[in-house]
C-alpha cells in the first residue's frame, strides 16, 4: 500500500489493472480486519512496475474513517521508530510492536485477535 485516504487507496503492483475492475481488498493490520471491494480508478506506470489508484466500494463512513486512522497510526509509529531508532520495520512488526507495548501500558489482557 502506497497511500490511504477514506475515499480508496493507491498501491504497486506488477500488474496494470484495467480502470473499472472490481476486486477485493484485504488488510488484516487493523481491527477489526478490513476486507472491502474496491474500484480501480487508474493504473500508471512505476518504475518497472504500476501504481494502481482504487475507491472503495459498500463500505460505512465511520469504519471507514476508523480504518484510515488505524493504518495512519501504524505509519507514523514505523517513521518513529526510523528516526529515533533507525531501524526500519514493516506495517505488520509495528502493528504487533504497538500491540504489545498498549497490552503493557494498559495492564490487562486485550481480547483475542487484537
Amino acid at each position: 500500500m502506497k497511500d490511504i485516504s477514506v475515499e480508496g487507496l493507491s498501491f504497486i503492483s506488477d500488474t496494470c489493472y484495467t480502470p473499472g475492475m472490481i476486486f477485493s481488498i484485504w488488510i488484516p493490520l487493523v481491527v477489526p480486519n478490513f476486507g472491502v471491494l474496491a474500484e480501480v480508478e487508474w493504473c500508471q506506470p512505476h518504475d518497472k512496475n504500476y501504481e494502481v489508484g482504487a475507491k472503495f466500494l459498500q463500505i460505512k463512513e465511520g469504519f471507514r474513517i476508523k480504518t484510515v486512522e488505524q493504518l495512519n497510526f501504524i505509519e507514523e509509529y514505523r517513521k518513529k521508530v526510523y528516526f529515533n531508532e533507525g531501524r526500519s520495520i514493516s506495517p505488520e512488526e509495528a502493528n504487533a510492536e504497538l500491540i504489545q507495548y498498549y497490552r503493557q501500558s494498559i495492564g490487562k489482557q486485550l481480547p483475542d485477535g487484537i
